[in-house]
């Protein structure tokens, strides 16, 4: 936690959490035994230790995107050196800790709360300190009452600790985790408030005070979470009553509630890490009416505590449900733009179907969801860019050219095809269709260079490159789900002895969502008579079947040379690595048509789904050239690493 909008938000969930567990106690009060009633907390302590969020879900999704609205809004005036405007909140650890030097007043706010913990564990550590001195001035036991340890030890199977008399206090209690000491009244001390004490030893509940006591100060201005930290002393406490209750037998159990109620109205030295028979005259009263009420739980209820606590561990730590993605429906509009910034797109497809859905549906909370933390001001200008050109979507989309970059990030085209194209006048534009002898509407394709790559561990996104939308005319049919001619491929050459080696790549991904079925990547799911269904984004795709096409092209260094030595050349091209298919085309140099270039292609789809752009099987290939067949130059490309090393394909 580095600022106080992540402090919030950790403190927010902790309580969410909280709330549920004592509604949960409530509910089961008389149906299970102190020791789950305790033992329960343990799920409230690893929620405070696991950062809000860190798994992309929450207990509750609208006050976090609340927090997140009310953190834009008072941020967007501010210069906060803790925490960026549009970024959302985020728990990296959940312990606070200062990240520089504060600035603005929600920096100073940040501050003044790590002042407050640091001042609450100062004064529970000088307490601690203090108590320890105090008890300097102790004197050892006598003889007769260390035999009463030891035969109470030795009677319930516990282990002693060194003992030593305080005046001034009225009942015993043991203080310290790694030296711990019994401290006993001058008058001495009853058997069963020995035993309690040292049932308290047994169990370490002075080094789980110390534990809580932590947890108390990192969340000190929360007081539902004194409250609730209140309540877990009492518990603990109970549960040492109702350990020592079941070593007790008749009239032993009814005298162990007479000694709880003439300590009512009894102090004693409070300290984190030490342990004391009263926490109080209310709560002791509460704990008589809970002895009057003893009973032994069968061995079956434990069984039923641990199916209750492993059912909750699940939701209560990782949380309930993600946040979902706001459409206006979901959210006032005032919090879609915030709460899309806690929206987490857990696959690259996710993240490319949210962000060219966005751009379709010139929805500004789906870019921003799918768009790095630091790019709203991108975002706003491309969604206002979107609007002012009008621009026409069918409903499909692919991925092309997903070049692999360094740090698993990958340079892409995103290409729309749309047949509703609009010229500088405004009106669409038209081709003539001579096949058909007609006017026919133009196809054309919308491109957007983009970069997609991983945010953090659970968050992919998308980034638009400089200049965004690219616009390409076409005929009257789009091929560019086969490859197009239009558009730019990934290329590599090879200067040879003989000529020049070229191969180019186009590769085309779709995507395929969870909530669809076929590897349909449409953005409308169906349209009818009846309406529109909307398609939305799903965050969790993954790229479906994909389409490559490659050409081969040798040109030659002297086609004079070429044509007065042979009359056939012949190019071969073969995928060794991958399946036995050639490419083979020949040309008569004689031909007056020949320009001294062979070229020959094909391209191919294959399927499955794949969470990452992978490279088709034929990455690696070999060209060879023959003149009159006999063998003049053979070369080997390796695509794979060719597309490694190229960096800019959008250029």
């Amino acid at each position: 936690m580095t600022n106080l909008w992540s402090f919030l938000l950790q403190t927010l969930e902790v309580s969410w959490t909280a709330l549920f567990l004592l509604i949960l106690k409530r509910l089961l009060a008389d149906k299970l035994s102190p020791h789950w009633q305790y033992g329960v907390w343990g799920v409230l302590f690893l929620r405070l230790l696991i950062p809000a969020g860190a798994f992309g879900r929450y207990l509750l999704t609208f006050p976090a995107a609340a927090l997140q609205t009310a953190k834009e809004t008072a941020e967007a005036s501010l210069s906060s050196v803790f925490c960026d405007p549009s970024s959302p909140v985020q728990v990296i650890v959940g312990i606070p800790w200062l990240s520089g030097a504060p600035k603005s007043a929600t920096d100073w706010l940040f501050v003044l709360y790590l002042a407050g913990v640091l001042f609450c564990l100062a004064r529970y550590f000088l307490s601690y300190v203090f108590l320890r001195l105090l008890l300097r001035r102790g004197r050892p036991v006598s003889e007769r009452q260390q035999k009463q340890i030891t035969d109470v030890c030795s009677r319930y199977g516990l282990t002693p600790c060194r003992a030593v008399i305080l005046n001034g206090i009225p009942s015993a209690f043991v203080c310290g985790v790694f030296s711990p000491v019994l401290v006993l009244p001058e008058k001495g001390a009853d058997d069963k408030i020995l035993l309690h004490e040292l049932l308290h030893l047994h169990s370490m509940d002075a080094f789980q005070s110390i534990l809580w006591s932590v947890c108390r100060s990192i969340h000190w201005c929360n007081p539902f979470l004194q409250y609730v930290f209140n309540r877990i002393g009492n518990d603990m406490e109970s549960l040492c009553d109702q350990r020592v209750l079941e070593l007790l037998e008749g009239e032993e159990r009814r005298k162990y509630g007479e000694i709880l109620l003439d300590m009512t109205n009894d102090r004693y030295p409070r300290a984190p890490g030490t342990t004391s028979l009263s926490n109080g005259g209310r709560n002791i009263r509460r704990r008589i009416v809970a002895i009057t009420r003893f009973q032994k739980y069968p061995k079956g209820t434990a069984l039923v505590s641990v199916c209750i606590t492993l059912t909750l561990l699940p939701a209560l730590l990782t949380g309930i449900s993600a946040m979902p993605l706001p459409s206006g429906d979901t959210f006032p509009s005032s919090f879609n733009t915030a709460g899309a910034h806690l929206v987490r797109c857990t696959t690259a497809a996710g993240a490319v179907d949210t962000y060219a859905k966005g751009l379709m549906a010139q929805n500004s909370a789906w870019l921003t969801a799918a768009s790095p933390s630091q790019e709203q001001t991108q975002v706003d200008e491309l969604v206002q860019e979107l609007r002012q050109k009008n621009l026409f979507f069918n409903g499909d989309y692919y991925l092309y050219n997903p070049v692999p970059c360094k740090g698993r990030r990958w340079q892409a085209l995103l290409v729309f095809p749309t047949s509703c194209l609009y010229d500088e006048n405004g009106m669409p534009e038209t081709v003539y269709n001579q096949e058909h002898s007609a006017e026919e509407t133009a196809w054309g394709y919308h491109v957007f260079p983009v970069t997609i790559f991983q945010e953090n561990k659970n968050r992919w996104v998308v980034a638009a490159e400089d200049g965004h939308q690219q616009f390409l005319m076409e005929d009257t049919f789009p091929p560019c789900r086969y490859g197009s001619e239009d558009l730019p491929s990934c290329q590599t050459t090879v200067e040879g002895e003989t000529g020049t080696f070229l191969a180019s790549l186009q590769l085309i991904y779709t995507i395929q969502p969870e909530t669809a079925s076929g590897g349909n990547s449409s953005f409308f799911e169906s349209i009818n008579a009846g309406g529109t269904t909307f398609l939305p984004p799903d965050r969790n795709a993954e790229f479906s079947w994909a389409f490559y096409y490659q050409t081969f092209q040798w040109t030659a260094k002297d086609q004079s040379a070429v044509s007065a030595s042979c009359s056939k050349v012949r190019m071969n091209v073969s995928f060794p690595d991958a399946y036995t298919a050639d490419y083979e085309v020949d040309e008569n140099p004689g031909a007056p048509a020949w320009n001294g270039t062979l070229l020959t292609g094909g391209g191919s789809s294959f399927g499955g789904t794949i969470t990452e752009p992978e490279l088709p099987p034929s990455a690696d290939f070999r060209i060879t050239i023959f003149f009159d067949d006999v063998l003049q130059e053979s070369v080997t490309l390796h695509g794979k690493e060719w597309l490694y090393e190229n960096e800019n394909l959008c250029s």
